[in-house]
């Protein structure tokens, strides 16, 4: 038996129904099934937790993987497990070192290795995942995150970006090399 949402207006003496809108099983919340595609409710949703990066000069999965794990093993602090079967990656930080004040903060006191004890508190994990996008005709790349866990979106944001980032430039090189 399936539930439902009821939007109602109680500005007046009489109440009114605005908007009934039908949930899916909690067994079935994936983001795309638990976000409410009406856009008079979009500005009052809460930010997507899944990100893509369209990529499009990789010629494989398994080049494109490869990049990115050079990219991941860049940046200090990072925890990285890979499952090779979905081609994907669990990365876990306990603390923002790839921001520019983190990068500024690091070179201005030492340039010794980052450590961190392995009970320290998780201020981000996400799982990225190298898939193959069959819905357009080229058959293009990409790169899929999911947020896992963590306090601040911003965080989150920040790594995305950071990552694309690195591995736009490891493309741009190996690009330029052949």
């Amino acid at each position: 038996m399936g539930h439902s949402l009821e939007f109602w207006d109680t500005s007046s003496s009489r109440c009114k129904c605005l908007l009934t809108v039908a949930l899916p099983s909690i067994t079935d919340l994936s983001q795309s099934y638990g976000r409410i595609s009406n856009p008079t409710l979009q500005s009052i949703m809460p930010a997507r937790t899944t990100l893509y990066q369209q990529l499009s000069v990789f010629p494989s999965l398994s080049v494109l993987s490869s990049t990115l794990d050079s990219a991941l093993l860049d940046i200090d602090g990072l925890s990285i497990s890979w499952n090779n079967s979905s081609q994907s990656c669990l990365i876990k930080a306990t603390t923002n070192t790839w921001s520019r004040a983190a990068r500024r903060r690091k070179a201005g006191k030492s340039s010794r290795p980052f450590s961190s004890s392995r009970f320290s508190p998780i201020v981000m994990q996400c799982r990225i995942y190298c898939r193959e996008d069959v819905s357009s005709e080229k058959h293009k790349l990409l790169l899929e995150y999911q947020w896992v866990e963590g306090s601040e979106r911003s965080v989150f944001d920040s790594f995305v970006n950071h990552v694309n980032r690195k591995v736009s430039s490891i493309t741009v090189t190996q690009v330029v090399k052949h």
